[in-house]
């Protein structure tokens, strides 16, 4: 409670209760800012990344030994041709990467200039964006390169007659201030007024600086001049630039003085005033001076952020003052966005060579942990290194002292990965010798880049010597994909000869080299010789992996005898297998050619024309699955083929698919509109037709339309006729005359009602009786309507227009009666289940008492709300009603009743939104300096569209104030809401100030404001002093609502449309902006797909933006309608990894039986409860009364084989792996669940053992393990035990790994599939580790009980690799891929607990 006290006071404590943590951001590996698939980065590397992305089945090994599948895709050195369009998908990445982590790549910039120059054009905001990214956001290169880079850029632009105004001056000017480039501010400033273009404020500011970074101050008074001359405002930035000037030439009492100017000239030194003051202090070396202003900032609640710090330690480090460095780091908060502010300055400290300061500020950064394992950190630190060509020793001394404090085991080989990607392979080889002599192995794969960049057969057999020189046989992937292909380009010799060579060579029969020459001949299309080479040296081809690659190949070349010669290498095992080989082959090619009749028949009919010339037939077997197979497409010719190719008489039978069709009558009376109904009637009376059906049709028209004049008219003319009423004509005259506000009428037609025998109203009409009694005072028949009016009582509430009305008839109760009335009618809506209860509808129950100023029952009410119904009815109004009576007692009881709800992020941002609605700035300033606490974009989106369309300027400039520092926040937007509201206000100067601040603030604005703003401005008579880009650059979603916010009236935007730009939003990670398109499409009446939807639910959920990805589940969910299976699925496993037991408990109450099970809700609600640590509420509510209640008892509630057992892990309603996560987090509770487990029964038993044995296995109390196996679960079908060996695998604990498999492979009534999976964890386990020849023993021990083909084709390969990578023989093959869905063999193996 003492926070928010403080927080109305003078000063703010660390956070309101608790310290949030810190960024979950983790520091992106710049390597994947490329966004390239494997195709892209082999065409830009010229052969050297292809090597290093062909790696298959590797993957594991890979991660394992900290090599990843991404190995070389730095290589890439000229790009592919792009589309226009590509232009403008990279600049948005690259603006998102540079929101997200505040840097990117030069050769993201270097690419999009490439695209700039094959179009031969570019946009203003195009032209705009590439200069910005030529200074600081790309760390990682030298100012002298990134100078380089930028004047490339602007001769580009300038040759192609770009148009480009102050604001592209004024960025070039940013970047040559970022880059410390010498230039003549007054030559630029000549130029500059040559070309017709007038400075504004921004371009003095910087040339200001400019003259200041070389200590110039006579020069920087030369400008400031100009600035009086032009009566331009001085502002803080110019102060703050003249401080910088003294301080560079080193008169700090000078630069001290300029606090005082400051403050006689109006403003007040802000925090980058006393950061630059301490810069240019460190500069000196003068901590003490240091130390005061720190000091001197919190003392006036002035703000450091760790990135002023930073700015400190780079001074000291190229300064040279290293020793004053510590003294510096202790102020570091590493709030959020830390890790991404220290990377940036450890490439600086590198490019200038201080090493040590750099490794110094990494260990500073905060340790990023993903599933309890925290990740490796310092890998862009070592690659920096190897890009800028340090000596291998000083690579390894930081790559080691990265080892030996556990910051990243697998440096060193990062530093080998930048090795090869600049083609320093000396460098890579020193490397590797510091691997090996560390005891790390060397793998095949490390020296791919090698063959592929080979450049001569001398470069070929060098690399082969390495190998060999670190004791590494070639196997055959490497000769397949490296070595042949590069030997075949070079040599001149006959195949025969190069074969023989390289064989000697390496030390490898001649056979196994023309396999790998046979594949990669296949590989080019050269199939002919393909064939020549197999028949030649008897090579066969009855592998799946192989046959794939004969059948490619015949598909590009149509070459049938070379393909039927492949297939007659069988024959040399006899006849028999030449025919199943055929069929094999036959069923291959059938598979790769999933296209039109023609097409397969073009395809297969030469083969088995071929097959027939060569006398090779197919089996009984292999002809029906052949003709199966082919199903509709079977032609005569081909079934006449295949009848000839076999002994066998056989008849196909051809399946016949029928289209249905449907029948449309003509529309009825009831779907006719009244202007029909009206024409029809007149005819029907000129001609003298019957009228009734017609008046009967127009009485239902007319109380849709809830037009009650007409409607009255024509009941009088039917009461002539003796016309009778049915009920549910009463029911709908009630419904009109209650919206059109006839009360006697709508009276009438109740009492009418009320005669029916079988009289039950429909709900709507219920409410809307009832709210026009309310209107006219009537609060008892009010209640009476609500209370005793029949209806079907099984109806739930549902839709929009009844929340509505429940909300129309409460609010209106709130303001005008007592609370008291209001909470009668509440309760008696809630007791007949006229309404849902949410925030909505609860809302007015604490209005009521703040309408009568009474806050205690008020807040009282709010309470209830909270515990009662776990939703916060008017939250926002009692957060602004406590802080404007500085009442901090309740302002915190009702930031813990948020906090309980909503949780502490988002009741931080909610009370910032408060202290800006009271005016309240600096305390809201407080609370975004939370550590830990990032940008919500939807809620800034929110508060921003709210206050711009309340005309409440003020407090959007206050917001845009208090988030500039703020992580990831879309500033571009915010800007465009504060520009709407000058506009509104028809501030012409104001609004053209808007794009200046953008300028100061370095912020890129977009099209649609630069649009935005020139309309505005030309109404207003005013110059335009920025080029105005064309309509045509507009996002297709973005042209309707700029053209609808510019007229002020709403425009339809077509739906093809929109929805392709929501597609694209959601691919590119824009979440905010596919919110914004969804909100605008639904209000103007069109939906996306489910799919869209469940789309944006993942990405929100991979954000970590669970509550709104919630929030459209439950959207989906009152509608009747679920988000993919998939999807669900990962936000379950997203919210119990968050603990947000409330979120999944409101979904088990929506879900279906099926829908829960299939999302495993029982384990991730379990789950939730343990790591919200609520384990005990768990087991006494859910374990404890399932058990006790004999729910599910009576049989196994595993699902069907149909259902897929494979992903359920309960047994009898309890979750078993969430059961052990709640023992392991709470192990308190173990006598109560043996005590438990003891006296349950059946299925529940075996749940409880289940989740004991697993627990003790999981602490390594392996007897006690034992004892519950053979006593408990020994004989069971089913035993859940994936866990935990997923857990020995991920740890590699060899040990655990043997004890699950022995355990296992005891069973006597467990699949021997099931069994397979135990066993193949613990050989994964011994092969990573190198025990490869224990992992064969066990192998073969196991095949005792359990055959090879048990075991998943991927466990067996992945063995086979590892043998082989270690040069020993692998005895086995491996089984071939099994036929059909795994989810068809029930598995004990089934909790499948990771999302």
């Amino acid at each position: 409670m003492s926070s928010l006290r403080v927080l109305l006071g003078s000063s703010l404590s660390s956070s309101l209760k608790r310290r949030l943590g810190v960024s979950s951001i983790t520091s992106k590996c710049w390597l994947s800012s490329y966004h390239l698939s494997r195709r892209e980065v082999c065409q830009r590397s010229g052969g050297v990344g292809a090597a290093l992305f062909s790696r298959r089945n590797s993957e594991i090994e890979c991660q394992n030994y900290g090599f990843r599948q991404s190995f070389a895709s730095v290589h890439g050195s000229a790009p592919t041709n792009r589309s226009e369009t590509r232009i403008d998908e990279s600049l948005n990445r690259l603006d998102t990467e540079i929101r997200r982590v505040g840097r990117i790549r030069r050769q993201e910039v270097n690419d999009i200039l490439d695209d700039i120059k094959e179009m031969k054009k570019a946009t203003s905001s195009q032209s705009l964006m590439i200069i910005r990214c030529c200074g600081e956001l790309i760390p990682e290169e030298p100012p002298n390169s990134r100078t380089e880079l930028v004047q490339q850029v602007w001769k580009t632009l300038e040759s192609l007659n770009v148009q480009m105004d102050v604001s592209h001056y004024n960025a070039l000017l940013r970047v040559y201030l970022e880059n410390e480039h010498k230039f003549n501010p007054t030559e630029f400033l000549q130029d500059l007024t040559s070309k017709g273009i007038e400075p504004n404020r921004v371009t003095y500011q910087r040339l200001i600086a400019r003259f200041c970074q070389d200590g110039d101050i006579d020069g920087a008074s030369t400008i400031l001049q100009h600035m009086k001359e032009k009566q331009m405002p001085i502002n803080e930035y110019v102060f703050n630039a003249l401080i910088l000037g003294h301080g560079q030439a080193n008169d700090m009492e000078s630069a001290e003085g300029i606090l005082t100017v400051m403050r006689q000239a109006g403003l007040e030194p802000n925090d980058d005033t006393y950061v630059t003051l301490m810069t240019c202090y460190a500069k000196q070396g003068d901590i003490q001076h240091v130390h005061r202003i720190v000091k001197e900032c919190e003392q006036k609640e002035i703000f450091l952020i760790d990135r002023d710090f930073l700015g400190v330690v780079h001074s000291l480090a190229e300064n040279n003052h290293h020793a004053l460095i510590d003294e510096i780091l202790p102020y570091l908060k590493k709030h959020s966005g830390f890790n991404q502010e220290a990377t940036n300055l450890i490439f600086r400290l590198v490019n200038i060579g201080q090493e040590e300061v750099a490794y110094k500020v990494l260990k500073q950064m905060t340790p990023i942990v993903r599933q309890d394992e925290p990740v490796p950190s310092g890998s862009f630190f070592v690659k920096h290194m190897v890009q800028l060509g340090r000596p291998a020793e000083i690579v390894v001394k930081y790559c080691k002292a990265l080892q030996d404090e556990g910051l990243n085991k697998y440096a060193l080989n990062r530093a080998i990965e930048a090795a090869y990607s600049t083609r320093n392979i000396d460098l890579a080889l020193e490397l590797l010798e510091a691997l090996k002599l560390y005891g790390f192995p060397v793998r095949q794969h490390y020296f791919w880049p090698m063959f592929a960049s080979s450049s001569n057969e001398n470069d070929i057999y060098k690399a082969l010597k390495q190998m060999r020189d670190f004791g590494i046989a070639p196997n055959a992937e490497t000769l397949r994909d490296y070595v042949l292909p590069k030997a075949l380009s070079f040599s001149t010799e006959s195949y025969d000869k190069l074969l023989q060579k390289l064989g000697s060579f390496i030390g490898t029969s001649v056979s196994s080299l023309a396999t790998a020459a046979v594949i990669h001949l296949l590989n080019e299309g050269k199939m002919k010789l393909a064939a020549d080479l197999a028949s030649a040296y008897k090579i066969r081809f009855g592998y799946p992996n192989l046959r794939y690659t004969v059948v490619e190949a015949y598909l590009k070349t149509n070459d049938a005898p070379a393909f039927v010669k492949m297939i007659s290498n069988a024959g040399l095992d006899g006849e028999d297998s030449a025919r199943e080989v055929a069929g094999m082959m036959l069923m291959e090619l059938v598979d790769s050619t999933r296209s039109t009749t023609s097409k397969k028949a073009t395809y297969l009919q030469p083969v088995l024309n071929e097959l027939l010339a060569n006398g090779i037939g197919l089996s009984n077997s292999g002809s029906e699955l052949l003709q199966n197979s082919l199903g509709e497409f079977l032609t005569p010719e081909l079934a006449n083929s295949i009848l000839q190719l076999t002994s066998s008489d056989l008849t196909p039978k051809l399946p016949l698919i029928q289209a249905s069709n449907r029948r449309q009558g003509p529309p009825s009376l009831e779907d006719k509109s009244s202007e029909e109904l009206e024409g029809a009637l007149e005819l029907a009376v000129k001609n003298g037709s019957p009228t009734n059906g017609i008046k009967k049709a127009l009485l239902y028209s007319y109380c849709r339309d809830k037009n009650v004049e007409k409607l009255d008219k024509l009941k009088k003319d039917l009461e002539k006729d003796d016309f009778v009423y049915t009920p549910g004509l009463q029911a709908m005259f009630l419904e009109a005359y209650s919206i059109g506000g006839k009360v006697e009428e709508a009276k009438n037609a109740y009492n009418e009602l009320q005669k029916s025998l079988d009289f039950t109203m429909d709900d709507l009409k219920i409410l809307r009786y009832a709210t026009l009694l309310q209107s006219i005072g009537d609060i008892d028949g009010c209640i009476d309507i609500l209370k005793n009016t029949p209806r079907d009582e099984s109806r739930k509430p549902a839709g929009a227009a009844q929340q509505a009305t429940v909300w129309k008839l409460l609010n209106s109760l709130a303001e005008t009666t007592s609370p008291e009335r209001v909470r009668e009618v509440f309760d008696v809506l809630k007791e007949r289940n006229l309404t849902n209860v949410n925030n909505t509808t609860l809302g007015p129950l604490v209005k009521a008492y703040l309408v009568k100023e009474d806050l205690p029952n008020a807040l009282q009410e709010f309470d209830r709300c909270v515990r009662e119904y776990r939703v916060t009815p008017w939250k926002q109004e009692l957060f602004c009603r406590f802080i404007k009576l500085e009442d901090a007692d309740n302002l915190q009881k009702v930031m813990d009743l948020s906090t309980s709800i909503h949780g502490e992020v988002n009741s931080m941002y909610d009370l910032v939104f408060a202290f800006i609605d009271c005016g309240k700035v600096r305390q809201a300033r407080k609370i975004l300096e939370t550590p830990g606490l990032r940008a919500r974009n939807d809620k800034i989106e929110m508060f921003c569209q709210r206050y711009c369309q309340e005309g409440r300027v003020a407090e959007l400039e206050n917001l845009i104030q208090v988030t500039k520092d703020l992580v990831d926040v879309d500033r571009n937007s915010m800007f465009f809401y504060l520009l709407q509201a000058y506009c509104k206000l028809g501030d012409a100067d104001k609004a053209l100030s808007v794009w200046t601040s953008m300028q100061e603030e370095n912020i890129q604005p977009s099209v649609e404001l630069l649009i935005y703003l020139a309309d505005f401005l030309r109404k207003n008579d005013r110059p335009v002093p920025f080029v105005v880009p064309d309509e045509s650059e507009l996002p297709s979603s973005a042209a309707s609502a700029t053209s609808s916010t510019a007229n002020q009236k709403p425009v339809a935007t077509g739906l093809p449309k929109s929805v392709a730009e929501f597609r694209r939003c959601v691919d590119m990670n824009e979440i905010d902006k596919a919110l914004q398109i969804k909100q605008r499409l639904e209000s103007e009446g069109s939906s996306l797909t489910l799919t869209d939807i469940s789309s944006l639910i993942e990405k929100l959920a991979r954000a970590e933006r669970l509550n709104e990805a919630t929030r459209l589940c439950e959207q989906l969910f009152e509608r009747g309608v679920y988000p993919q299976p998939r999807v669900l699925r990962f936000l379950v496993g997203r919210l119990a990894n968050a603990g947000d037991v409330n979120s999944l408990e409101t979904m088990e109450n929506k879900l279906n039986f099926d829908i829960k099970r299939k999302v495993m809700l029982n384990t991730r609600l379990s789950v939730a409860y343990a790591i919200a640590n609520r384990g005990e509420e768990y087991f006494e509510n859910h374990i404890k009364n399932t058990v006790e209640s004999g729910i599910g008892a009576d049989e196994d509630s595993s699902p069907s084989l149909a259902e897929g057992a494979e992903d359920v892990e309960e047994l009898g309603n309890i979750p078993v792996f969430g059961s052990t996560t709640i023992l392991l987090k709470n192990e308190q509770l173990l006598p109560q669940f043996e005590e438990l487990a003891n006296k349950a029964s059946n299925v529940h038993k075996k749940a409880l053992y289940n989740a004991l044995w697993a627990y003790h296995m999981s602490k390594r109390e392996f007897p006690r393990a034992r004892d519950i196996w053979e006593t408990q679960l020994k004989q069971e079908s089913r035993v859940l035990f994936r866990t935990i060996a997923m857990e020995a695998r991920n740890k590699e604990d060899a040990e655990l790994s043997r004890e699950v498999s022995v355990q296992v492979l005891s069973a006597e009534n467990i699949n021997s599939r099931a069994k397979a999976v135990a066993c193949a964890c613990n050989l994964s386990v011994l092969a990573t580790s190198g025990r490869i020849d224990e992992a064969l023993e066990f192998l073969q021990e196991t095949l005792k009980t359990i055959k090879l083909d048990d075991y998943h084709p991927t466990a067996i390969r992945l063995l086979k690799e590892q043998t082989e990578a270690a040069n020993k023989k692998f005895p086995h093959e491996v089984p071939q891929k099994r036929m059909g869905s795994r989810r068809g063999v029930k598995s004990d193996s089934s909790d499948s607990d990771s999302d």
